[in-house]
């Protein structure tokens, strides 16, 4: 948990990894994050963090990250706000990943709001092979306008032969 933490902390730093590969290596229980701060931000156009590498499971294998949840109040309405266990990316791959939620709440009175349990927003990307259960529920308030809540993601494109349990 502590090298995904870590992974986030890179990529929330400006490290987007563009055309790198990383390998989910084992299953994983971030249970010990109790609000995980997801991996790539989207605040406003000048100041997004996305992760635009690969992110996959290592070998054939599909490793799970299990334990994600968020609780999560934004009251900044300029702030774009994107949650998940993946914030916010671009022209990225998700591969043969699993992700078992506790929770994922968001509310805010940004503009854009977009939570899931895999991935909040996808810009320009895929998902594929992945799977993801939980709750997931994103609140806006009176200035937004747009509001994307989803099991897999809450905004998204292009998603192959993956699938979510539970609600939104």
């Amino acid at each position: 948990a502590t090298d995904l933490a870590a992974f986030r902390d890179m990529v929330n730093a400006g490290n987007d990894f563009e055309h790198e590969i990383v390998y989910l290596m084992n299953d994983i229980d971030i249970s010990g994050y109790p609000n995980w701060e997801p991996i790539g931000t989207w605040k406003d156009d000048t100041t997004n963090k996305p992760f635009k590498g690969i992110f996959k499971s290592n070998g054939s294998d599909t490793f799970t990250v299990s334990g994600l949840s968020i609780d999560a109040t934004v009251t900044s309405p300029s702030t774009n706000t994107v949650f998940g266990l993946f914030g916010y990316t671009e022209g990225v791959t998700l591969e043969r990943i699993n992700v078992s939620a506790t929770k994922v709440s968001a509310s805010s009175s940004a503009e854009h709001l977009f939570a899931g349990v895999l991935v909040g927003k996808i810009w320009d990307g895929s998902i594929i092979d992945c799977s993801a259960s939980g709750a997931v529920l994103a609140t806006g308030g009176s200035s937004t306008t747009f509001t994307g809540a989803g099991g897999l993601a809450g905004d998204a494109n292009n998603i192959s032969n993956s699938y979510a349990t539970g609600s939104a």
